[in-house]
Parts: structure tokens; sequence; C-alpha cells
């Protein structure tokens, strides 16, 4: 994953949570990042992704806010 992605959305996080957890889907167009979708982690749908490695992060996140 590209550094300038992953720096991206972690600012946009910082400006703008909706919940604990999220779901971003990001695009780059014409060089820039943009943000496609931000949802919930309960409200969206994981299409092709690694569902299992996806799951198994929000459980270590879980548990380490206890």
């Amino acid at each position: 994953m590209p550094r300038a992605l992953i720096e991206y959305a972690e600012a946009a996080a910082q400006r703008w949570l909706p919940a604990e957890v999220v779901v971003m889907d990001l695009a780059r167009h014409n060089g820039v990042w943009k943000i496609v979708e931000f949802n919930c982690f309960n409200g969206s749908r994981f299409y092709l992704a690694n569902v299992e490695a996806i799951v198994s992060t929000f459980l270590g996140f879980k548990a380490e806010r206890r």
C-alpha cells in the first residue's frame, strides 16, 4: 500500500471520524487521492476484500481499546 495513501487516510480520519472503526474507500484520480465512500464498519460491504484479515484486525483493535 502506498505511503501517500496511508497518510491521506490518516489525515482524513483526524479531520472527521464518524465512529471508532470505519471503512474508507479511496481512489486516485489524476494523481490525487480522493475519498469515494466513508462508512461505519458495521454498515460496510467488503466485496472481494480479505474478510478474514479485516475481521482479525478489527478484533485486535477492539481488544486494544479494553
